[in-house]
């Protein structure tokens, strides 16, 4: 099975921790990712707490490709950061002043490009690459990776809509699934990589047999590698029911609706608090906390 995922795994971080100039995907988090942990006059203000830190939602992003575009952006900021640590460390050990003025020349550069870069993503999404972040997908289109036959066969189905249908480059894939809130695509990821998991403890267990000798420790692997094997098997069934995902085919994952959290002070968090209060509306992001 493959799975091809437009969730980032960013710097610091995204598919199941927060970025300093990256961005944390919640399904790593290990706790469910509410809409909102706190209510204020009936209304919702929306954070997330994790390890004793909080983050604060700052931007919803609501199309595949805005939540694609989002991505290379940060994955793009990213490099650019880790690119000037790479050149700083090269040029401390620089032998020649050619060496050096070249490397100045190119951090130079590269950071007038950076700031630019930078301060489009603050201006668009409140994004900037000193600050920590979480990314929670809240809606997931997953679609199923056909052959040509079955392509062929989907397009000619009237019950598959034209919209369920999706090619990229040679690939061709069907809208199987739709995971609508952010607490079902935590669960969704997690057992995902539960059952990735599982499966690659069953290879690594059916290895070692073929090369054990008949005796109590080739029996005790081998009733384990029974028990996982079941367990795959079961928990493959319910995912095939739930979702039509099964470890024998490839995918696609895409994010339709994202929201990005930003690492807040407490003195932020309480600021942002009170402004929710005053909109009294939870429709009402709060203002991206200023760049540190």
């Amino acid at each position: 099975m493959k799975v091809r995922s437009n969730l980032f795994a960013l710097a610091s971080v995204l598919f199941l921790a927060p970025f300093v100039g990256a961005a944390t995907d919640a399904a790593n988090t290990g706790k469910a990712v509410p809409a909102a942990d706190t209510a204020t006059t009936g209304q919702k203000f929306d954070y997330i707490e994790q390890n004793g830190q909080k983050f604060v939602n700052i931007s919803s992003i609501n199309s595949t490709a805005g939540n694609d575009e989002f991505m290379r952006n940060v994955q793009v900021v990213n490099g650019q950061r880790q690119r000037l640590v790479a050149l700083e460390n090269l040029k401390k050990g620089a032998i020649t002043d050619e060496f050096k003025t070249a490397a100045d020349a190119e951090i130079a550069a590269l950071t007038k490009r950076l700031d630019e870069d930078n301060r489009k993503m603050a201006e668009t999404y409140g994004y900037s690459i000193s600050r920590d972040y979480i990314h929670v997908p809240v809606v997931t289109l997953i679609y199923l990776k056909l052959t040509d036959e079955e392509y062929a066969k989907a397009k000619d189905d009237p019950e598959v809509k034209e919209g369920d249908l999706l090619v990229r480059e040679n690939d061709k894939y069907r809208l199987i699934a739709k995971i609508p809130t952010a607490e079902e695509n935590q669960i969704f990821r997690r057992n995902v990589q539960v059952m990735q998991a599982r499966r690659e403890n069953v290879v690594r267990m059916a290895k070692a047999l073929e090369s054990m000798s008949a005796g109590e420790q080739k029996d005790e692997v081998q009733a384990n590698y029974d028990k996982e094997s079941k367990q795959l098997e079961e928990d493959n069934k319910k995912m095939v029911e739930k979702y039509g995902f099964s470890l024998a085919r490839d995918y696609l994952m895409e994010i339709e609706v994202s929201k990005l959290y930003a690492k807040v002070t407490e003195e932020e968090f309480l600021k942002a608090e009170a402004q929710a209060k005053l909109n009294g509306s939870s429709d009402t992001t709060p203002a991206a906390p200023s760049a540190k």
